[in-house]
């Protein structure tokens, strides 16, 4: 498994769920991943530092020396969750499509003129070696059906070879803690879990808070962020200084969270807001109603897809929408109970991470049969 990308957020939690379930399931796996990973921690693992390289170095890199690992090892399915696949590999591939801003067309007209002229131009390279990736991989495997059809709109052939297999968490790591519903004269603690990439949109939560306080409501705010996620993009100076002044300090707090700790966390808020415009699936969103939170996301074709009405939504980068639906919760009991309710239904019924797991072992099993009977 080439996980090389797995050193933060989603898919660090996604490597790491998945060689537990391999272990449990007696298939020998082999996990490449970046070096200081916890995912070193136990099982079979390859270390290499590849941290600091590009899109088109990682990409050229993984061709050469990353090829030699495969061709070493010689695997009977290589899976790759880093975007990107081996060209003329003669060994089964499926890849892991997980990046979807670069094919969003809502993050194309609104967060891309926002970077850099030099992350603009890594951007467009970056999604034209995903393509060719798609193209020369076996199979192809996406977590939503909204990420299909973006990248299906630059790639047609991804409709040949797709498999579309939703995420899903550890149900029993993420239990529901019991909840009350807020009234109006309650402070409210809002929680925003995520790491920073510019779609992801803390400054809309910073000022919904800002209008709630300005109404004399005790609202108070914890963004999952550290610092150092900001600094490699040309908006994140701009974001972090909005979101640590003095003033906004008293109210909002900015510091990451352990994975191990979340359900603490997630248990001491009262909602969970998730302003970000452009993902592929959300692993926060699924988490947060395994807690027995509410939900209120920006409307958005892929939250719609995973919350379904289990959320409250607002228009992107609306910061009164915003506060409109937070007042809806606070005020509304029945409202509150009905968004607990019909996301632990939804999360128990779609993203165990087990119905996750039995579908990619059925997508490897074919791979593999398909494989041998070609031979």
């Amino acid at each position: 498994m080439n996980a090389l990308s797995a050193h933060k957020g989603g898919i660090l939690t996604y490597t790491q769920n998945l060689k537990t379930k391999f272990s449990q399931a007696g298939i020998k796996t082999t996990i490449a991943h970046p070096k200081y990973s916890p995912i070193a921690e136990e099982g079979k693992t390859i270390s290499m530092n590849v941290n600091n390289l590009s899109a088109l170095e990682r990409f050229l890199w993984e061709q050469t020396i990353w090829r030699g690992q495969v061709n070493k090892i010689r695997p009977d399915i290589l899976f790759s969750s880093a975007n990107f696949a081996l060209f003329g590999c003669k060994i089964p591939q499926l890849l892991l499509m997980r990046e979807g801003g670069l094919f969003n067309p809502f993050y194309i007209k609104n967060v891309f003129p926002k970077l850099g002229r030099k992350a603009r131009i890594m951007t467009v390279i970056r999604r034209n070696l995903m393509v060719q990736s798609i193209k020369a991989a076996t199979n192809v495997m996406v977590p939503s059906k909204t990420l299909y059809d973006w990248i299906h709109a630059f790639c047609p052939v991804l409709k040949t070879k797709v498999k579309i297999n939703t995420y899903g968490i550890n149900l029993d790591f993420f239990k529901t803690q019991g909840s009350t519903p807020l009234s109006a004269s309650d402070p409210v603690n809002l929680l925003y879990v995520s790491v920073y990439y510019p779609h992801k949109d803390p400054e809309t939560l910073k000022r919904a808070t800002q209008l709630l306080r300005q109404k004399n409501i005790d609202a108070r705010t914890h963004i999952t962020m550290s610092k150092e996620e900001f600094d490699p993009w040309h908006c994140g100076k701009r974001d972090y200084q909005s979101l640590t002044t003095s003033e906004v300090s008293q109210y909002l707090t900015l510091s990451p969270v352990k994975y191990e700790n979340l359900p603490d966390v997630y248990a001491k808020n009262d909602i969970f807001v998730f302003p970000s415009v452009s993902e592929t699936f959300g692993f926060p969103l699924v988490e947060a109603m395994a807690s027995g939170i509410p939900v209120i996301a920006a409307d958005s074709n892929i939250n719609r897809e995973i919350c379904g009405e289990a959320a409250l939504y607002f228009r992107p980068y609306d910061a009164q929408e915003l506060v409109e639906r937070i007042n809806s919760i606070r005020t509304q009991p029945n409202l509150y109970n009905f968004l607990c309710e019909k996301g632990k239904e939804l999360v128990n019924r779609k993203y165990n991470i087990n119905h996750h797991f039995e579908n990619l072992i059925a997508i490897f099993n074919l791979m593999y049969t398909e494989n041998r009977l070609s031979d």
